[in-house]
């Protein structure tokens, strides 16, 4: 018998959380100062210029997310981290991020999906126009 679980409509419903704690770590470069050597809570919070407490919740979500390794106290860059969210990387991806989740972008995507139900697709642009500022 299949196990009913909560945890798929929570998963869901919350994304928008793991978008924040990525678009919050890159904006802090949180994963290049782990990745030129500072690793626990105090020396990545001085690094980044911001608050421990705030350093070791997020650190510790993304650990959680697989994005940090984490071992006595210490936080590691993942294989896939350090490829594409190390600024230092030749294939940093973490500016993806402006685009991805910006203001217009979410509108547009949560503002009313019953909406492109109901109309078989988007109404007017379905995609940025050229000359958007986004």
């Amino acid at each position: 018998m299949p196990e009913v679980s909560p945890e798929p409509l929570l998963d869901a419903v919350l994304g928008y959380y793991r978008t924040s704690a990525i678009k919050a770590a890159v904006e802090l470069d949180l994963f290049t100062a782990i990745g030129e050597g500072a690793t626990d809570v105090a020396a990545i919070a001085k690094r980044t210029g911001a608050a421990e407490r705030g350093i070791q919740t997020l650190a510790n979500y993304l650990s959680v997310m697989g994005f940090l390794d984490k071992a006595e106290g210490r936080y590691g860059l993942a294989p896939s981290t350090a490829a594409f969210l190390d600024r230092r990387s030749p294939a940093f991806m973490g500016d993806i991020h402006r685009f991805l989740s910006a203001p217009q972008i979410i509108e547009l995507v949560l503002g009313d999906p019953a909406g492109f139900v109901r109309n078989g697709g988007s109404i007017g642009l379905a995609n940025i126009a050229p000359n958007d500022p986004v």
